[in-house]
């Protein structure tokens, strides 16, 4: 009866997801019409992109979801939705140069805390909120309702003697809300 439980319980770690630790993982690809949620389709029809919209499907560590991709006022935009068609964030592609002076430095003090040597290879600043708060987000270019964004920032970076890639997500104030090394499967990402 004992190893008959021990079994089960090995059996149970090999095939859950990491209790102790998790890395950052993304396999995406593009999906037809037919393939996305109707309430995605009305909202970026009612948001007046009038840009090409790619749309993907993504798999994640965090599940599975659905993303609009489009360029905008000079600007990549990522908005994901569920599999329902509720929208989850939107992304708007930045580099550090663009980001106020207060900011750069707190994501600075951050990164430079984190790791002994890094470069940054993509940031975005990251909004939640509502259908409305993010539409009218599209509709006026600034930020609704105070909603300040957070800062996703793709680094690599050398922690610990040895370097990888890894998600960094930021407050506007540097205070870390997570960091994740990213797994890297090149045959799965499509660059934006």
């Amino acid at each position: 009866m004992g190893l008959k439980i021990l079994f089960y319980i090995f059996l149970g770690f090999l095939l859950s997801p990491k209790v102790f630790g998790q890395s950052k993982f993304e396999k995406e690809y593009r999906i037809k019409d037919v393939d996305i949620p109707g309430q995605a389709i009305d909202f970026m029809d009612s948001s007046r992109i009038s840009s090409n919209i790619k749309w993907f499907r993504e798999e994640s560590q965090d599940g599975i979801s659905v993303e609009a991709k489009f360029s905008y006022l000079k600007a990549n935009h990522s908005i994901e939705f569920d599999t329902l068609g509720n929208v989850l964030d939107m992304e708007v592609e930045r580099t550090l140069g663009d980001l106020e002076t207060g900011l750069k430095k707190n994501i600075i003090k951050a990164l430079d805390s984190l790791f002994s040597k890094y470069k940054i290879s993509k940031t975005q600043a990251q909004w939640t909120g509502s259908r409305q708060d993010h539409l009218q987000r599209l509709w006026s270019g600034e930020s609704v309702n105070s909603t300040a964004p957070r800062y996703e920032i793709v680094v690599k970076g050398k922690k610990d003697g040895s370097s990888r890639y890894y998600e960094v997500l930021l407050e506007a104030d540097g205070h870390v809300v997570n960091m994740l090394p990213i797994t890297i499967r090149s045959a799965y990402n499509l660059d934006f």
